[in-house]
């Protein structure tokens, strides 16, 4: 009977951040920041009283971000970013990756852009750069990663410097994951685990 309490709450909650996460993004597809800032953060503080949504979560505090980052404001961007980075499943995120890479690269801080961009191009290949500005696939195109097996040396190694103590973790994760695949391979996501 818990278990069923437990389910249908989780699923009541489920529904009621859609609908905040629908009607944030309606706000920020018109350029509404503060609207849609509002009801991320709603949806976020419901979310926090659920650890089995951690996932969701980390969408919130992407979309968060990217709210900052439209508003100019990189710092605030980048640590909304780094806390979704920090979820469980964050440090798997070509997204969340993409995204912290850009910020860094917007503050002109090019190698952890470089490595978080490889990152991302890693787990989800050259498509994640798809609609981004080129500047950020040129950042990473002459990485050994990106080379032919036979011009390849050694993998890269992460930067130090700069690094928010809470993403050393993640990063650890990250680069023994990019060890364990082929260049060019990609990520493939079990059913019900989309992104």
């Amino acid at each position: 009977m818990e278990n069923e309490t437990d389910s249908a709450a989780t699923t009541v909650t489920e529904e009621i951040v859609a609908r905040l996460m629908e009607a944030a993004d309606g706000h920020f597809e018109l350029f509404e920041m503060d609207e849609a800032i509002d009801l991320y953060n709603k949806a976020l503080r419901i979310l926090q009283l659920k650890r089995e949504l951690e996932e969701q979560t980390s969408w919130v505090l992407a979309a968060l971000g990217d709210c900052h980052y439209i508003l100019g404001d990189l710092r605030e961007a980048l640590r909304l970013y780094v806390r979704a980075f920090n979820l469980p499943s964050g440090y798997s995120n070509a997204y969340v990756l993409l995204r912290t890479g850009q910020v860094y690269f917007g503050m002109d801080n090019l190698v952890q852009a470089r490595y978080y961009l490889l990152q991302a191009y890693l787990i989800e290949g050259d498509g994640i750069f798809e609609n981004e500005d080129e500047r950020y696939f040129a950042l990473i195109k002459d990485e050994e990663l990106l080379r032919p097996e036979d011009q390849q040396q050694d993998i890269i190694e992460p930067p130090q410097q700069d690094a928010p103590a809470g993403i050393k973790r993640g990063m650890k994760l990250s680069l023994h994951r990019a060890k364990e695949k082929k260049p060019g391979e990609r990520k493939t996501v079990p059913k019900g685990e989309d992104q």
